[in-house]
């Protein structure tokens, strides 16, 4: 029988966590329009075009990673609070602040040499220059926007939603205001841009740690050294190969925009469109799958299988409640948003008839997040996304895209069923590695390893109390029942 109190409280649980996600990663890809609204500003087309494709570039290949390397925190913080309690959480954003700062160094150094990518978006070198000098400029962005996205995350997590959503929606004016200030009134050009957005970053980061350290007490912050250096090995394979997922799925959409510059200026242009009105729809995806990893870890480090069964339900309930909804919006809001930026009939006609193949990939993104994030990466299954992911986008996706060139009919809608075509593979994996999986034997596996780091932290205190009996120690999982 169903508890519909039980049911109303892990609803609202799931918002609580749901809102505050969305506005971050919203406000986040927001900032990409308010540049490219201030590079018009300096009265160039060739800088206003470079810097729309070091920016696709920025994200496609060092913050995609970030982004991906990031999702350690949602994998393990369900275990840290199970083992060690929310005061914990503090050494494990520690850890991960430390970890996502060497991955970003090390990245650097392919960054910097995807300069040449660049000369595949056209001919104009005028452009290219712009291009891999932003590129440069606007290489410690990516950096800011992990530690911002990990602060962020910390603070829902324990609880303080409304200071985060405050915070995060601070972004947008700030960032508008820094733009006015380093292009329009000192008018620094392509340098302003790159500051505008690095200062604006740094200033919400700079807000995120003040707020933590106002309420270190009430948040319970403590770092214990030995939880902050060990564990490297499974925390950095399993982020590197989330990265890799995520920066494979940009790599898909950097294709599609050097595909579609060879079809001629009508696809490109829309295809650049349907990108900006997609990205609201892909924030709701990326929170949902950020909340359901939530969920099910703190399931699965308590050895919960009815709490991770249920997490897992509730995801999918919201998964096509959302889905459903976003396609409603996106379906009544497309054209007429279209048309306030463009004109051209010819491209709001290519919109239209890449319609049905965005609504299905916007709807097959959702699963995969759905199938990705909320049940294999819990399992620890990070690997084989990785890899799955990469194999459908690089041995199918991206030559079915360059196909396409031979057939002299590329448009917006057939780069886009690409998309389609890659998420379909993708699905299609998870569900059989999914089919496969134990999962008595996966929660009993996570709720083991949950008992066994319980009881060494445990001998540890007493053992630094000068005690040595560790008779009296219970295992809080066992204690509350919650393998029955």
């Amino acid at each position: 029988m169903l508890n519909w109190r039980h049911a109303l409280e892990a609803e609202i649980r799931y918002l609580k966590l749901f809102f505050p996600m969305v506005i971050e990663i919203v406000s986040v890809m927001l900032t990409s329009m308010i540049t490219t609204y201030y590079s018009a500003k300096i009265g160039e087309e060739t800088i206003v075009t470079g810097v729309g494709i070091a920016t696709l570039l920025n994200i496609g290949v060092l913050y995609g990673f970030m982004l991906g390397y990031g999702t350690v925190f949602d994998s393990y913080v369900g275990a840290i609070k199970a083992t060690y309690g929310d005061k914990a959480l503090g050494g494990l954003v520690t850890k991960c602040a430390l970890q996502g700062l060497i991955i970003y160094l090390v990245s650097l150094v392919p960054y910097f040499c995807c300069g040449y990518l660049v000369t595949l978006f056209g001919d104009d070198e005028n452009v290219h220059r712009a291009a891999v000098l932003y590129l440069k400029l606007e290489a410690a962005r990516p950096i800011l926007l992990y530690i911002r996205d990990l602060l962020v995350k910390y603070l829902v997590v324990q609880g303080f939603t409304l200071s985060s959503l405050l915070i995060s929606l601070l972004a947008l004016p700030g960032h508008f205001f820094m733009g006015w200030l380093c292009v329009v009134h000192f008018k620094w050009g392509l340098y302003g841009l790159a500051a505008a957005q690095i200062g604006n970053s740094t200033f919400i980061v700079v807000l995120l740690v003040l707020f933590c350290l106002w309420k270190r007490e009430q948040l319970e912050w403590e770092t214990d050294h030995d939880t902050i250096l060990t564990g490297w090995g499974e925390m950095v394979t399993s982020g590197c190969f989330t990265g890799i997922r995520v920066t494979a799925t940009y790599g898909l959409l950097i294709s599609s925009h050097i595909l579609s510059q060879s079809s001629g200026d009508d696809t490109a242009e829309a295809v650049v469109i349907i990108d900006k009105l997609t990205l609201p729809f892909l924030s709701s995806i990326f929170a949902g799958g950020y909340v359901i990893a939530i969920l099910t870890g703190d399931g699965l480090a308590n050895g919960d299988k009815t709490a991770y069964f249920y997490s897992i339900k509730l995801g999918l309930v919201n998964l096509v409640l959302e889905r459903t909804f976003s396609l409603v919006i996106y379906e009544l809001s497309t054209i007429p948003l279209a048309s306030l930026v463009t004109g051209n009939d010819d491209v709001l006609k290519e919109i239209v008839d890449a319609g049905l193949a965005v609504r299905a990939m916007l709807a097959l993104a959702a699963l995969d997040e759905f199938l990705a994030r909320g049940i294999l990466t819990p399992l620890a299954k990070q690997a084989y996304l990785g890899i799955t992911s990469t194999v459908s986008i690089y041995v199918v996706g991206i030559p079915l895209m360059a196909c396409l060139i031979f057939t002299r009919r590329v448009r917006a809608a057939s780069i886009f069923w690409c998309f389609v075509v890659s998420n379909v593979i993708q699905c299609i994996s998870y569900l059989v590695r999914i089919y496969f999986v134990d999962f008595e034997v996966e929660v009993e596996k996570c709720a083991d390893r949950s008992s066994n780091q319980q009881a060494k932290s445990a001998d540890s205190s007493l053992l630094a109390n000068g005690q040595t009996e560790t008779n009296n120690y219970v295992n809080p999982a066992l204690q509350n029942n919650s393998f029955e």
